[in-house]
């Protein structure tokens, strides 16, 4: 393409500022998210910034069976906490502490930018400025990236980008650069490089193992040996970046080694969580997802043949002009003969943590069936095998590059080179932002008209209802919580068995799918009756309406 370095570099900075702006797509001054993932991760961190803990007392909750909690939290004797990891809610609540929770919802777009220099740097080493170039432009507005990062208050990530600024000081080496006569500064670099591996899985620790898989056969690709000092370093700047994980699991659930995924209430409610790894939902409904036949270091059991169904529908069909890109990149840089010694060792490393990465990803959530869409067939953007496979996605995009850069060098002339290769990078962007911006109900432009109207229901049932009334709602706990208490769902006989204890205490609503007539006759006639109890229209909102369930009179 041959562009000089200010120049790239100041492309590079285009591309970010670009980027960034995108990311906050979804940022309003309301308080209202995409999924009950965000709502609850939003919620603790908010109270870690006020409070210093990651729970939070609800006074009705050990009287009703902890069944007073949202989607993606969890009562254990009247005190709310988080069925998540940690390490997001700690960090933001943290730097929340420094400048105020305003700066929260830019914190993930704004590592995720910073993330575009170091991936370039990255990319850099590994092959000539031209192809670093077209590889730091995809990565930026990688469709899978760019979406999650403007979902702010999502792990995905984080975990991905703290990878990426790990990759990058292990390789590129900043301070053996910058103290180039301290024989120390290269420890320096493996123990900060240990150290961000440590906090991203404190963000996901359930990706402990193929972390460890990966890194472990990249080690043995690029003929490192174990016993190095700097591989000594690195190991404990991991455990030293676990160190706070053990510390919160801990002081939140009772033990260094419980998860939000893991810990059960004590009060006898019906729906304790299941292991493992239960987070939250897609864009609209809870995911329901097959029950998981554990076996080993695979918790959703290993199913090949609907690995495979969910491997050709979001590993390769969504992003399609990616995935061509990529297999093509992949053979090329197989067949490849012009690195230096330094590069070939960081691309036999690069190939062998894709390959164990991609591989291990690929069959441990492919291997699990998720619907959380309305439609079960629809397969998009929003669904939750995409932010799963992140750092699939991004291992990549250097592929797509090196395709890209492959095609143009076919041709004769410097300025057909450049035209072809900017053509074939522009080609995908322009599908990653239609991707990211337009697809039909999980895109951003959608999402975020969604978010504007669900504001509006939410003020219209708050003058609508008591400030210390319970609402019974399927999806609307997302921006119902924390303005009200809720129980989800409806349609559960130990919510049935809670109601005649919750309108003996405070008012009792429900908020969801409109019944129809026969349905409101069935409930008032039959099945709650024999509860004493009674339920009414209130409003209606669209499709959604608002009753108000009482006692019966005496």
């Amino acid at each position: 393409m041959g562009f000089s370095k200010p120049a790239a570099t100041a492309l590079v900075v285009c591309v970010a500022i670009v980027a960034l702006l995108g990311s906050f797509s979804l940022f309003t001054n309301e308080r209202t998210f995409v999924s009950p993932d965000e709502n609850a991760n939003y919620f603790f961190t908010h109270t870690f910034f006020q409070t210093g803990r990651l729970s939070a007392h609800e006074s009705l909750g050990a009287d009703l069976d902890d069944a007073l909690h949202p989607r993606s939290m969890v009562s254990r004797e009247g005190s709310l906490m988080p069925v998540s990891f940690l390490g997001l809610l700690v960090t933001y609540g943290a730097v929340a502490k420094l400048f105020g929770m305003g700066i929260v919802p830019f914190l993930t777009p704004f590592l995720f930018v910073c993330s575009i220099f170091a991936f370039r740097a990255l990319m850099n080493r590994l092959f000539d400025r031209d192809t670093a170039l077209v590889a730091t432009v995809l990565y930026a507005f990688h469709p899978a990236m760019w979406y999650y990062a403007a979902r702010a208050m999502m792990h995905n990530v984080p975990f991905t980008v703290l990878l990426v600024f790990a990759a990058y000081v292990l390789v590129c080496k900043p301070f053996a650069h910058k103290f180039s006569k301290d024989r120390f500064a290269a420890f320096a670099d493996a123990g900060l490089s240990g150290l961000l591996v440590g906090t991203a899985l404190f963000f996901r620790t359930s990706e402990i193992i193929w972390m460890f898989l990966a890194v472990v056969v990249a080690l043995v690709a690029s003929r490192v040996r174990f016993t190095s000092r700097r591989v000594v370093v690195f190991v404990f700047g991991v455990v030293l970046g676990l160190v706070p994980m053990l510390f919160f699991n801990a002081s939140t659930y009772g033990s260094p080694f419980t998860f939000g995924y893991t810990v059960t209430p004590l009060s006898g409610s019906s729906n304790p969580l299941q292991l493992p790894l239960r987070e939250g939902e897609g864009s609209m409904a809870m995911p329901e997802v097959d029950p998981p036949e554990r076996i080993g270091a695979f918790p959703f059991g290993l199913h090949p043949r609907a690995t495979l169904v969910h491997l050709s529908e979001y590993g390769f069909g969504l992003f399609w002009w990616l995935t061509i890109l990529a297999a093509g990149g992949m053979i090329i840089l197989l067949q490849s003969r012009d690195a230096s010694p330094e590069q070939n060792q960081l691309r036999k490393a690069y190939g062998a943590f894709f390959i164990v990465s991609a591989g291990y990803l690929a069959l441990m959530y492919g291997s699990w069936t998720i619907r959380d869409n309305p439609d079960p067939t629809a397969i998009t953007i929003g669904n939750s095998y995409v932010r799963y496979w992140l750092p699939a996605y991004v291992l990549s995009v250097p592929l797509a590059a090196v395709c890209i850069m492959w095609i143009s060098r076919r041709l004769l002339t410097p300025a057909r080179r450049a035209l072809v290769a900017s053509a074939l990078t522009l080609m995908c962007v322009a599908l990653s932002v239609a991707t990211v911006f337009y697809t039909k109900g999980d895109g951003l432009i959608d999402a975020r008209k969604t978010l504007a109207e669900t504001a509006s229901i939410r003020g219209q049932l708050l003058n609508l209802t008591e400030s210390d009334s319970v609402i019974i709602a399927d999806r609307a706990d997302k921006f119902l919580f924390p303005y009200r208490r809720v129980v989800t769902p409806l349609r559960d006989e130990h919510t049935y068995s809670l109601m005649p204890r919750i309108v003996l205490r405070v008012p009792l609503y429900y908020y969801g799918v409109t019944f129809p007539e026969k349905d409101l006759e069935y409930l008032n006639t039959e099945k709650l009756p024999p509860l004493g109890l009674q339920i009414e229209e209130l409003r209606s909102f669209k499709a959604e309406t608002l009753y108000r369930i009482y006692r019966l009179p005496s």
